[in-house]
């Protein structure tokens, strides 16, 4: 929800409560703000149940006012009456940086997650560093690679290092190449992750530092007209390897014509007629796997939960 609505908590019910009657088979989340900067919270309680009678499969809370600044630390002592009002899944969002901020935040409010925003533009090899496991069982979530990949012998995970913020944005100038990002945006994102301008003082005073080459600052990324500049600055090479071997991605496979020979996936429009097989629809050039899934309120769940 844009922090707008804030204002007016009605739309906003409203907007969920339209969005689960024209998607019934869809899971639909929310994700808001504080409505309170202390106890008793009536007005984010309120807000928060009434999200939930209007269909919300889960409510992601950003623990910070509409008024806080960035730099203002969140909110975590305002989590645990929002997870004991609701019997949906509530996921916590701001300042988690370690894997001690997971854990503390879970063992304190008994929320059903974490999200991370801006942390991971910190560092976003941050990502690797942390376990994305079951409440219940202490083993990694499906799909979760580089838990699976870190559990030993022993059953325990050894705790990930952070890559060099080097490589990070060496490698992320690579996909941005891949995928013909636009460069402002490719600008943008490497300056956030350089200038840490949006990360909280108490947080900054022990981030590691950047150890980057004194030619590469704001002036200097700000002046890159292309992607192509952008990775000289960064010392990429034309045509050099991308680095990306043994990283977990979202394949190119996924997008590969071939992938869509012989399949008979049938796409449906809100009528529920037929429409064009998913190759001719999409285009040549274009074109990806589409499947006709189906949810149900059980992928509502977060597994593990109870």
């Amino acid at each position: 929800m844009g922090a707008a609505l804030l204002d007016n908590p009605a739309t906003a019910v409203s907007l969920v409560k339209a969005l689960r009657q024209a998607l019934p088979h869809t899971p639909v989340s929310c994700k808001i703000r504080l409505l309170d900067a202390s106890l008793p919270m009536t007005k984010t309680l309120a807000f928060a149940r009434a999200v939930e009678e209007a269909g919300a499969c889960a409510l992601n809370v950003h623990l910070r006012t509409k008024e806080d600044k960035a730099s203002d630390p969140a909110r975590w002592e305002l989590l645990r009456p929002l997870v004991a009002a609701l019997a949906i899944p509530v996921i916590a969002n701001g300042d988690v940086y370690r894997q001690e901020d997971v854990e503390q935040l879970l063992a304190s409010s008994h929320c059903a997650g974490v999200m991370l925003a801006r942390p991971v533009l910190y560092n976003p090899s941050l990502l690797r560093t942390l376990r994305f496991v079951s409440p219940s069982s202490g083993r990694p979530l499906p799909g979760n690679k580089s838990s699976e990949d870190a559990i030993s012998s022993t059953g325990s995970s050894p705790r990930l290092p952070l890559l060099p913020l080097m490589d990070v944005i060496r490698t992320y100038l690579h996909l941005c190449s891949r995928y013909e990002s636009h460069v402002s945006n490719a600008k943008y994102v490497v300056l956030e992750m350089i200038v840490r301008r949006r990360h909280p003082e108490y947080v900054r005073r022990h981030l590691a530092p950047l150890e980057l080459p004194e030619s590469i600052n704001v002036a200097s990324v700000s002046k890159a007209k292309t992607l192509q500049a952008l990775g000289t600055l960064f010392g990429i090479e034309a045509g050099a390897s991308s680095g990306l071997e043994g990283v977990h991605l979202c394949l190119d496979s996924y997008f590969d014509a071939e992938q869509l020979e012989g399949t008979n996936s049938v796409v449906k429009g809100r009528d529920g007629e037929p429409r064009a097989n998913a190759s001719e629809e999409l285009g040549e050039g274009k074109r990806r796997k589409i499947r006709d899934v189906q949810f149900s309120r059980a992928d509502c769940e977060i597994p593990g939960m109870q």
